[in-house]
């Protein structure tokens, strides 16, 4: 991922200049509907603009414009077989299994977390030990060193243009993520234009 990021800076450094205006950020507790709302606003696609889970996987502007072309030529050439075989490795690997809790597909669109646990930013990265203690730290952003939260809303920040650049700086970000409670002042005071809507539900 860093090598690839690191490749737009040399094959699409426009991406840095992309606008990032009030940024749209749902935020709740988990089972309170931030999922269904992200994905109707984001139906929208002439106001908003969302990731879906393969793009957080592959955020990059080059690896992305690859795999466009890819896909033209599995159409042209191979009749979308490739498609085809990409759809059926991510019904294997995701399928059923999540429906009824949270439908899962590489592209579905989907929250932004994946950077957070890249950078080991998040309370993700406790799933991956049978120690949770040891990684308490890592839950809450706003309470890092100011140097840590700078480098990573430097990273977060990068990504988010990336996205701008890619699908039209005329719209508005659109992200759904229940762990950035943590964070919002840290994303507050590098976005100060951002909206923040809270869901409530009855438990």
């Amino acid at each position: 991922t860093r090598l690839s990021l690191s490749l737009d800076d040399r094959v699409h450094p426009q991406y840095r200049e992309a606008k990032l205006e009030a940024p749209i950020f749902i935020i709740a507790n988990p089972r309170s509907g931030t999922t269904l709302l992200h994905r109707l606003m984001s139906e929208d696609e002439e106001n908003f603009a969302s990731f879906t889970l393969g793009e957080t996987i592959f955020p990059s502007v080059t690896v992305q414009k690859l795999f466009e072309r890819i896909g033209e030529l599995d159409q042209e050439k191979l009749g979308g077989r490739l498609l085809k075989a990409v759809k059926a490795f991510d019904a294997a690997v995701f399928g059923s299994r999540w429906e009824g809790v949270h439908r899962l597909g590489l592209f579905e669109t989907e929250e932004d977390e994946t950077f957070f646990t890249y950078s080991l930013q998040s309370p993700t990265v406790m799933l991956l030990s049978p120690f949770p203690a040891a990684f308490a730290s890592l839950v809450n952003l706003d309470k890092q060193p100011r140097e840590t939260r700078d480098r990573m809303m430097d990273y977060y920040e990068g990504l988010l243009r990336r996205l701008m650049y890619r699908k039209g700086e005329q719209k508005r970000y659109l992200d759904k993520n229940v762990f950035h409670t943590t964070r919002i002042r840290t994303i507050s005071e590098r976005f100060p234009d951002a909206r923040f809507v809270y869901l409530v539900r009855h438990p």
